[in-house]
């Protein structure tokens, strides 16, 4: 099921704190909030919902507080000094959980463990 039910999402880009602000870390997935936004690897946040960004945590809670469908703007700079406004879209949190069916409370029928079997090898 949903990892996050009714939880923003910006697209899990990794975020770093540095001596200068806090940077993107990664490649910014392309079908995420964050890449349609424009942010890109290196950028550095300043802002986000007009509060000063100055650790990974800032950003977080920034989104944790909103909900999917929210709009809120941040602002970035490029890593040559180019400063950017622009709207965030969140969306819902499409991360989903994957466990077996016997951590749901229940167990699997004859076919999901001859299934099982032939696809992993294992019962497990």
């Amino acid at each position: 099921g949903p990892l996050n039910p009714g939880a923003a999402y910006a697209g899990g880009v990794q975020l770093q704190t540095a001596s200068d602000g806090v940077r993107v870390a990664s490649e910014v997935p392309f079908d995420s909030p964050a890449f349609a936004a424009g942010l890109d690897r290196e950028d550095r946040v300043l802002s986000i919902g007009g509060s000063a960004v100055t650790t990974e945590s800032t950003v977080r809670e920034a989104i944790a507080r909103r909900k999917p469908g929210d709009e809120v703007s941040i602002v970035f700079e490029r890593r040559g000094g180019e400063r950017v406004t622009a709207m965030l879209k969140l969306v819902a949190d499409p991360r989903v959980e994957i466990v077996t069916i016997e951590e749901t409370g229940r167990m699997p029928t004859g076919a999901q463990r001859t299934f099982r079997r032939n696809w992993f090898g294992s019962e497990r």
